[in-house]
């Protein structure tokens, strides 16, 4: 069936509003991007599987949208890219989680906080972090299939310079703690030994996750 006819908004209706492929919610706090159905249009006019397995779907989030939802397009096998608006300032919980045909993302400068799981299974393989981020949840960038070792894997995390909070070193990103201490948040490089750094307090379960990383060694600071 059309996922698109089960969305009919009277435009009246300053709350709510739908494009076809996602729908979205405006409040007091601003616009939300609640739930993506990622509808598609075949040759014969007729609506495509929403979620269906070919991937080759690009989609561009509205203008003065500035919030993912959680779940948002978890598990959305159509999306291929996905383009963020400048404005944006939060990505939810597994907002793209299982999205394993998602490879590109056009991340704005303005985003303060990515939350866990964000990115989880998606085949991205470089993601660029803005200046206005201030805070990564665990697992978010751990990409490709983990029961598959052949699928895409995170092999490149950018900083901008005049973020104050992230940085990265040796292939692994950090994140700056109010205690002055920092946070292994990923790891995405190819050696097989890895140091922790003196002044890391905190190393999420998720950094070495589909890593080839075979040993640790621990700082004091840990």
């Amino acid at each position: 069936y059309d996922l698109k006819q089960v969305f009919k908004i009277d435009p009246a209706n300053p709350y709510f509003q739908a494009d076809g492929y996602a729908l979205y919610k405006t409040d007091e706090t601003g616009k939300t991007l609640q739930f993506f159905y990622g509808k598609r249009e075949v040759e014969d006019g007729a609506a495509a599987a929403p979620f269906g397995y070919e991937g080759g779907l690009s989609y561009t989030v509205k203008e003065g949208t500035t919030r993912i939802a959680d779940g948002a397009f978890s598990y959305n096998r159509a999306l291929s890219t996905i383009i963020l608006p400048e404005g944006l300032i939060s990505i939810g919980d597994s907002a793209f989680e299982s999205c394993y045909n998602l490879t590109t993302v056009q991340m704005p400068d303005s985003i303060e906080s990515i939350g866990k799981n964000a990115f989880a299974s998606a085949s991205i393989e470089e993601i660029q972090l803005g200046s206005a981020l201030k805070y990564v949840g665990p697992g978010a960038f751990v990409a490709g299939n983990r029961w598959d070792q052949s699928s895409a894997k995170l092999e490149n995390i950018t900083v901008s310079e005049a973020n104050q909070t992230f940085s990265v070193d040796k292939n692994a990103l950090y994140m700056q703690k109010n205690d002055g201490t920092k946070t292994l948040v990923a790891y995405c490089g190819k050696e097989a030994f890895f140091e922790i750094p003196e002044g890391v307090s905190e190393v999420y379960g998720s950094a070495f996750s589909r890593s080839p990383v075979e040993e640790v060694q621990i700082s004091a600071s840990v």
